[in-house]
């Protein structure tokens, strides 16, 4: 049975729903507003930003495990992955408050959050995604991870208020309640691994309702697929630098005289910003040649690292770079949701995405630590974001590398042989 997109929403709109506030209040909420909690920590404690930083490399045990998630999910399913991960995360917020100033306490509460997180992460929520629609897929991918960014733009000013007014534990704790309270509760009851007949047709009996067809693969033939290791490699050179931007991004501003309180509005327009390119870049995908699209969003944040190194920016200039560096943060999750299954199919989803969100994890970690390096030693970013100008274009080399052929494990192929 082949659905229209006018159907595959009718059927999956809820689901989307459902998936994006899982994406809202998971561990990709903290990614986003971490920033908040650097000076203040930096200042209770004495920790300089390296130090700090460094809690990501420490948490690069997390990202070993992405593979392990992901044969996971493909054999019991999302729901019941992320409905865990909400309660426990929640947990982990909490021990945060019982930071006392020494720096592996930090590193193991750290690499404790960043482990459990991993059953809130888009590999997790685009799964049921990837089974619910064919069609509108690339729409339905970006809405779902914009659920992040509308709510770390709702809590970017909240968290700065909570800490700026009760502490950075007042921070973590209003963190720990967005999780436990909204998160577990919509992710355990709403959201469903794939569709049903009665998703379409509540009258008929339940029974399981074709998916699109997907190709049945194997390892060896992944491996042997140029594709998959240029979306590694793609991944390898768009991330270091969007790790460093994002990491860094409130410090950034603060170094070029920026008002705190602004920043943190700032800190708002950048998650609003991934929201708009993840939904503009899956309304794209499912329109356009899919790598071109690709290509363009991870060239966008280059016009923005030049206009950071002016001595005295402009306010108006400062927020259009951060709205182009949120615009391709925000896609980059998008390709990889949108290409594993359109190369690759649906059968090994999990396993292939959980290789390639480690290497990704591993990569923005690197690019936090790299960035905050290069402050330490020479007081500023400049040659930061020169990393970041040569990194970005190579990356969009290697997206477009991936469409320059087609073979039978792509899902396009698999779709068209049952038309004829």
């Amino acid at each position: 049975m082949i659905l229209s997109a006018r159907d595959e929403w009718k059927r999956g709109w809820g689901i989307v729903a459902a998936a994006a506030t899982g994406m809202g209040t998971g561990v990709g909420l903290y990614t986003l507003t971490s920033g908040l909690f650097i000076q203040p920590l930096e200042q209770a404690f004495g920790w300089s930003r390296a130090e700090i930083a460094a809690l990501a490399m420490f948490a690069i045990v997390s990202s070993f495990i992405m593979p392990l998630m992901g044969l996971l999910i493909d054999r019991i399913g999302a729901r019941r992955v992320a409905a865990a991960g909400m309660l426990f995360l929640s947990i982990a917020y909490a021990s945060m408050t019982t930071l006392n100033g020494q720096l592996i306490q930090l590193y193991i509460l750290g690499t404790l959050l960043a482990v459990i997180g991993v059953a809130t992460t888009p590999m997790i929520f685009t799964r049921p995604i990837g089974l619910w629609f064919d069609k509108a897929r690339g729409t339905a991918i970006g809405l779902t991870l914009s659920g992040v960014s509308v709510t770390a733009a709702l809590c970017f000013p909240l968290l700065q208020y909570m800490i700026a007014n009760y502490g950075w534990q007042a921070g973590y704790l209003t963190l720990a309640a967005i999780s436990l309270f909204i998160g577990l509760p919509v992710v355990g009851c709403f959201m469903r691994d794939q569709p049903s007949e009665t998703a379409l047709h509540p009258t008929h009996k339940q029974h399981p309702l074709p998916i699109s067809p997907v190709a049945v693969i194997s390892w060896a033939k992944v491996v042997r697929d140029e594709r998959f290791w240029l979306l590694l490699a793609a991944m390898i050179f768009a991330n270091i630098p969007v790790g460093g931007i994002l990491s860094q991004l409130l410090p950034i501003l603060g170094d070029r005289g920026v008002d705190p309180k602004i920043a943190a509005l700032l800190g708002s327009v950048f998650a609003i910003s991934i929201a708009v390119g993840r939904i503009g870049a899956g309304f794209l995908l499912d329109r356009l040649w899919a790598p071109g699209v690709a290509a363009a969003c991870l060239l966008m944040p280059i016009a923005g690292l030049f206009a950071m190194m002016a001595p005295e920016p402009h306010f108006i200039i400062v927020a259009i770079s951060v709205m182009l560096f949120g615009f391709a943060q925000g896609a980059e999750i998008d390709f990889i949701a949108y290409f594993v299954p359109r190369y690759f199919g649906m059968t090994m989803f999990g396993a292939i995405i959980g290789v390639i969100m480690l290497v990704t994890a591993l990569s923005l970690a690197a690019g936090g630590l790299i960035f905050a390096g290069i402050y330490d030693v020479t007081g500023s970013y400049m040659l930061a974001f020169w990393v970041g100008i040569g990194a970005f274009p190579i990356g969009a080399l290697c997206i477009l590398a991936t469409g320059k052929r087609r073979n039978d494990m792509t899902l396009n192929a698999a779709t068209e042989g049952t038309h004829g």
